[in-house]
C-alpha cells in the first residue's frame, strides 16, 4: 500500500498494481464482486451529488480538484452501472454533466452522457431531460449541432409534459445558444431571451447569469457594442452575488473580447489575463482556449504580429486537443483575422510562428501568454519619469490608487475581485519599497 499527499492536508492509499490485480482475483472468488461494486458506485454517485452544487460556489475550485481526484472511480461507477442499473447511470452522468462542460472532458462526458441515454430510451423522468440537455451541451462544444439540437429539442419536450418551467427555460437557453453558434441571430435572441423572462419570473438567480452572458454575446455580434456592455456588466453584477467564481470570469473574457471591438487592447488584457489565471486555476482548459484566441487579437490591434501568429496557432492546437470548435458564426471573422496576420508576416514567417504556437504544450502556451502582462512598464523618459519594475496591471492600479479609489472602487473599474486588487496593491508596496497607500499616491503624483 502506497500512501499519497493529495496537499489538502489528506492521504490517499494506492495498492501497487500486483497487490491490486491479486486482491481482485480474490474478490471475484468471494462472489461479493457485485455487492462491493453497487456499494461503490452509490458513494461516488453521493460524492457526486454533493459536489454538484459546488461547482458554482464560492469554494468551486476546491470540489473541482476532488472531482479530478476522483475521476478515474467515477469512470469505474459508471462503466459498471451502465449494465447492471442504466437508470442509475444516467443519475450519475446527468450529475457530472456540468463538471465535463466546464473543465476539460467534452468528448469523455459526451461518450458517457450518450451511452447513458441509449440505455434509458423511452424514460420520461427529469434526470433523462437533464441528461438530454448536457449531452447537446457537450455535442454543441465539439461542433456537431445537428445532433445536438435533436437532443436539446427531446429534453425541452420532456421538461414541458413534466410542468418542468426551471427545466424549459435551461432548455430554451440551450437552443438559443445553439442557434446562435450557427448564425440564426434572430432565433437565437428570441429564444433567450424567452428563457429569460421565464427565469425572471422564477426568481432562479443563478440561471438569469446565463441568459444574460448569452444575450451580450449575441448583442456584441450583432455590433450593439453599448448594449452587449450593459448585459454583461448585469451579469456580473449578479456573479459576484452569488459569488460563483466561474461565472465572474467567463464575464470577464466577454468584456475582454468587448473590448478588443471598442478598440482598447489595453483594457482588453487587463480583463483577459485576470480570466486566463482564474481558468487555469479552476481548470476550464475549454475557456482558458478562448483567452488565448482574444489575447491574440488584443496582440494583433496592438501590432504585435509575431506574438499574435503564435497565440493563434497556441489556440488552434488546444481546441484539437479538447475536441472542441470555432463556432460558425464567428468563423468568417476568424479567418479574416488570420488572412491579415499571414498577409502581414508574409506565408514563411507566419507558418513559422503558428508551428511554434502548435507545438507548445498548453501550460507553456498560457505562461506564454501571461508573459506579456508581466512585462515592466517601459522605462520613462527623463522628462517623464515614472514607477519601475510595475506590471501594466499594476501600474494601472498604482494610477487609480494616486486618484484615490479603494480597492473595491478600484475592482469595480477594473472589472476584478477585491481579493485581486489587494494582491496588486501588495506587490505594488513590495516593489517600490513603500509602506502605504499613501506613499503610492504621493510617488505617482509626482512622477
Amino acid at each position: 500500500m502506497v500512501a499519497e499527499a493529495t496537499g489538502e492536508g489528506v492521504l490517499r492509499y494506492r495498492m501497487l498494481e500486483p497487490v491490486r490485480q491479486y486482491a481482485r482475483e480474490k474478490l471475484e472468488e468471494s462472489g461479493e464482486a457485485e455487492s462491493l461494486r453497487s456499494r461503490h458506485a452509490r458513494f461516488f454517485l453521493a460524492l457526486a451529488e454533493e459536489a454538484a452544487p459546488m461547482l458554482q460556489e464560492r469554494d468551486q475550485a476546491a470540489w473541482v480538484k476532488r472531482l479530478e481526484t476522483e475521476h478515474p472511480d467515477l469512470r469505474a461507477a459508471l462503466e459498471w452501472l451502465l449494465d447492471a442499473e442504466p437508470e442509475t447511470a444516467l443519475r450519475l452522468a446527468a450529475t457530472v454533466g456540468l463538471f465535463w462542460y466546464r473543465y476539460g472532458h467534452i468528448s469523455e462526458g459526451r461518450r458517457w452522457l450518450e451511452a447513458s441515454l441509449e440505455r434509458t430510451e423511452g424514460l420520461e423522468t427529469a434526470t433523462r431531460a437533464r441528461a438530454l440537455r448536457l449531452a447537446g451541451i457537450l455535442l454543441d462544444e465539439s461542433g456537431l449541432y445537428e445532433r445536438a439540437e435533436k437532443l436539446y429539442e427531446e429534453g425541452l419536450s420532456i421538461y414541458r409534459r413534466l410542468g418542468d418551467k426551471k427545466g424549459v427555460a435551461a432548455s430554451l437557453n440551450s437552443l438559443g445558444a445553439l442557434k446562435y453558434a450557427v448564425g440564426e441571430m434572430d432565433q437565437a435572441i428570441a429564444l433567450t431571451k424567452e428563457s429569460l423572462l421565464l427565469k425572471r419570473e422564477l426568481g432562479d438567480r443563478k440561471s438569469i447569469a446565463s441568459s444574460l452572458n448569452n444575450l451580450g454575446e449575441m448583442t456584441h455580434t450583432a455590433g450593439d457594442l453599448s448594449g452587449a456592455q450593459a448585459l454583461f456588466e448585469e451579469c456580473l453584477e449578479l456573479d459576484e452575488e452569488l459569488e460563483d467564481s466561474w461565472g465572474i470570469t467567463i464575464v470577464l473574457l466577454n468584456l475582454g473580447t468587448l473590448a478588443v471591438e471598442q478598440g482598447n487592447p489595453d483594457r482588453a488584457d487587463a480583463l483577459l489575463f485576470d480570466a486566463l489565471r482564474t481558468f487555469r486555476r479552476l481548470g476550464d482548459m475549454d475557456a482558458v482556449t478562448d483567452c488565448l484566441g482574444s489575447l491574440a487579437e488584443a496582440a494583433g490591434m496592438r501590432g504585435e504580429r509575431n506574438r499574435t501568429a503564435t497565440l493563434l496557432g497556441a489556440a488552434e492546437a488546444a481546441r484539437e486537443s479538447l475536441g472542441t470548435a470555432i463556432r460558425p458564426v464567428e468563423r468568417d471573422r476568424h479567418e479574416r483575422f488570420v488572412a491579415g496576420v499571414r498577409s502581414a508576416l508574409g506565408e514563411e514567417a507566419f507558418a513559422g510562428l503558428w508551428s511554434r504556437g502548435r507545438a507548445m504544450p498548453l501550460e507553456e502556451a498560457i505562461e506564454y501568454a501571461l508573459a506579456a502582462g508581466e512585462e515592466p512598464v517601459p522605462e520613462a523618459s527623463p522628462e517623464e519619469p515614472r514607477p519601475s519594475a510595475l506590471t501594466r496591471r499594476e501600474q494601472e492600479i498604482a494610477d487609480l490608487i494616486a486618484r484615490g479609489f479603494t480597492n473595491r472602487r478600484i475592482a469595480e473599474e477594473l472589472f476584478i475581485s477585491e481579493r485581486t486588487v489587494a494582491t496588486h496593491v501588495s506587490r505594488i508596496l513590495k516593489k517600490l519599497g513603500l509602506r502605504s497607500r499613501e506613499q503610492v499616491a504621493a510617488r505617482t503624483e509626482r512622477h
